[in-house]
Formats: C-alpha cells, structure tokens, sequence
C-alpha cells in the first residue's frame, strides 16, 4: 500500500511539473483575400501567451474561467489595398485561447471570424467590415 502511495505522489507531481512547464508561443494568424469590389484586404491577428505575471493573470479576472487563459489576443490590424483601418480595441480585447481565425468575403464587406476558448467558455466571434474597411 505504502509503495502505491508513493508511486501515485510521483505521478502526481511529474504531471503537475508537466503542466507548468507548458509554454504557448506567441501566434499570428495571417488572412487575405480579394473582395467583390476587387479590393485586397489582409487580416493579421496577435496573439501572446501571458504567464502568472501578468498583471490579469489571477483567474478572478476571467469570470467563468478557473484558470488564467494561455493566450490573449494582442493585436488585430485590418489593410484594405495597402491602406491601414482602424480596429478599435473593445473589438478583440476579450478573444482568448484563439483556435482557428478565417476570412468570409461577404457580398458589401468581409467578415472575420473568430473561434476559440475552452469547452464551457468556447465562443466564436464575428468582426464584420463594410467594403471600405470599416467595422460594423
């Protein structure tokens, strides 16, 4: 009894170490496509991995989550024929943990949509532009 006792410790604390010593990489996802106006718009998302350092890194501060996300979205920058558009913030702060990024021209704008999260807090965002580039 007392040899499984230990072997279950060690198991339980090589999995623990396991677990802690997951590091995400930083990711970007890169989307692009021509749109009905023959316009090119590109779609670059940022995301960084945050670590218990991080200023929002107690889970307090993410609701449903029991645990800080690995990942959160930095950056989204939209270009439209080489001209830069402004994706406002409160768009994209709150896009975590992001699994799969996608571009949907749409018939009078682009559609970018957004799946991620975990299980119970999985979602899948949609950021809609109009054809000149500006989120609706």
């Amino acid at each position: 009894m007392k040899n499984i006792l230990i072997t279950h410790i060690l198991l339980v604390l090589s999995l623990s170490a396991c677990a802690v010593t997951l590091d995400l990489e930083n990711k970007e996802y890169k989307l692009s496509d021509t749109l009905a106006n023959n316009a090119k718009v590109s779609v670059i998302i940022e995301t960084v991995s945050i670590g218990k350092e991080f200023i929002y890194g107690k889970p307090i501060w993410w609701g449903a989550e029991l645990i800080p996300p690995k990942t959160i979205t930095s950056n989204i920058s939209v270009t439209l024929d080489s001209n830069p558009c402004w994706v406002r913030f409160s768009a994209y702060s709150d896009l975590v943990n992001i699994k799969t990024a996608k571009l949907i021209v749409l018939k009078n704008g682009f559609q970018v949509t957004i799946n991620g999260g975990e299980s119970a807090t999985h979602y899948i965002a949609y950021l809609n532009f109009d054809n000149d580039g500006f989120l609706i």
